[in-house]
């Protein structure tokens, strides 16, 4: 006998494109701690207010001032998860007893949540930088390099080998593995990390986001305070590098000049309004310089070498921005998934999810609530079940879907090995989505 929870198999095929999440949607916070809180490690709790985010994990920690964000915008309740830090010291690659420069550290992603330190024989590197190439370059000498993701170490001065204490590096890693079995317990639409997603977090952004991409949960992306840079194009190079890296039709890249906890305030727009619900130009009480200084690199996504178009290169890594407009606004919507992709706006990515699994409970129920066998009864059930469901959300002007169609095999023509297991396979759901204009191109035409 199936599980209740098996009922409905859906296999989503993306021909243009495709859609988000549901209208109520439900939000989780992410934050890491060396030592335990009330609420425990990788123990997702409910909360009703900041106040309780403070009781259980602490008053003033990154996740209570995140959650303090989320509520101000309306949301009923979040789940609040921590992750336990672990700090592990080591000697990589034999490098004690042999003269190396490189090696991987038994553990990883190393986390972004604390400094890396490295030791070369006991000297110090300096500095140590994150990098998204795998392996890292080769630094100068007396520096370090890393990338947190795979775990690869690359020095600038090779270590004797003479037992001198070879090269010695001291990291952080999370629980991933614990809090991302707890979260999909939960199933949330809506995910933030306490983190922002410079280089040194791009092992944490990676994991949060493959699983994010399984769940169909949104996950803004927001990169380091732009105003710690001497320059913009700093900023935006380090945009373009950890958006390359981090691939995701769920990830909402977020590129500023802004202090304020951009990825709380975000997730909790999102989860007050429908699930296709487009952030594009939409104020925002976040705070930016006026003008920001990354005001002149937004471009657009046909631009490359701007924020929105991309690198020079081939467009990859494109990333919003706040920017300041009469009220902070977004300057896109674009996701993680590439100027190329059918999902290179967030809201398709959420519609289709919110379309799946508006299908899945319809048709789910139906099992539950009927019994359904193989005439023409039965397919009548369910080709109605799906109409019943997607209707509300058809043809209207502000409605999501333009047009949908429903294909339910005839009960003759179901397989035989399929009819044996129950099976009632071959359905189809078509959808056409309204989509977002964005711009508009006028020609003017002036005749004297």
């Amino acid at each position: 006998m199936p599980h209740p929870d098996s009922l409905v198999d859906i296999t989503v095929d993306a021909d243009i494109g495709a859609a988000p999440r549901d209208q109520f949607s439900t939000v989780a916070l992410i934050g890491s701690a060396a030592t335990e809180p009330p609420d425990g490690f990788n123990n997702a709790t409910r909360h009703l207010d900041a106040e309780s985010v403070a009781s259980g994990f602490g008053d003033g920690t990154a996740i209570h001032n995140q959650a303090k964000e989320v509520f101000a915008e309306g949301v009923g309740a979040l789940w609040a998860i921590v992750l336990e830090e672990t700090e592990t010291t080591e000697v990589i690659a034999d490098s004690d007893t042999n003269s190396v420069s490189s090696g991987i550290v038994s553990t990883f992603p190393i986390s972004g949540a604390s400094p890396v330190a490295i030791t070369v024989d006991g000297d110090a590197a300096d500095p140590v930088t994150a990098t998204t190439e795998s392996p890292p370059p080769s630094p100068p000498t007396d520096e370090a390099a890393y990338n947190p993701d795979t775990g690869e170490i690359e020095v600038g001065t090779s270590s004797s080998g003479g037992g001198s204490g070879g090269i010695e590096v001291t990291y952080t890693t999370l629980s991933w593995t614990a809090a991302l079995d707890e979260l999909s317990g939960i199933s949330p639409d809506l995910v933030a990390l306490t983190q922002r997603a410079g280089e040194e977090s791009i092992g944490d952004y990676d994991e949060l986001l493959t699983w994010a991409d399984g769940e169909a949960a949104a996950v803004p992306v927001v990169y380091p305070n732009g105003s710690d840079y001497s320059d913009p194009i700093t900023g935006m190079d380090e945009a373009h590098e950890v958006g390359s890296y981090l691939t995701s039709k769920f990830g909402l890249p977020i590129a500023s000049e802004s202090s304020d906890n951009v990825a709380g305030r975000v997730v909790g727009r999102y989860a007050v309004e429908e699930a296709w619900y487009n952030i594009f130009l939409k104020t925002l009480p976040l705070s930016v310089p006026t003008p920001t200084r990354y005001d002149r690199y937004v471009g657009s996504p046909e631009l490359q070498g701007t924020f929105e178009g991309g690198t020079a290169a081939d467009g990859a890594g494109a990333s919003n921005v706040l920017l300041s407009d009469g009220g902070t606004i977004l300057s896109n919507s674009l996701s993680l998934a590439g100027l190329q992709s059918d999902y290179r706006y967030l809201d398709i990515a959420r519609l289709e999810a919110f379309v799946t699994e508006r299908i899945r409970v319809a048709v789910g129920n139906l099992f539950r609530d009927n019994d359904i066998r193989y005439n023409a009864s039965g397919r009548t059930s369910i080709q109605a079940a799906i109409e019943e469901e997607l209707n509300p959300i058809t043809g209207n002007r502000n409605q999501p879907l333009r047009d949908f169609s429903i294909t339910v095999p005839a009960p003759e023509d179901i397989p035989s090995a399929d009819r044996s297991n129950r099976l009632w396979t071959g359905i189809m759901v078509e959808i056409t989505i309204s989509g977002y204009a964005h711009r508009a191109d006028v020609t003017l035409v002036i005749e004297v």
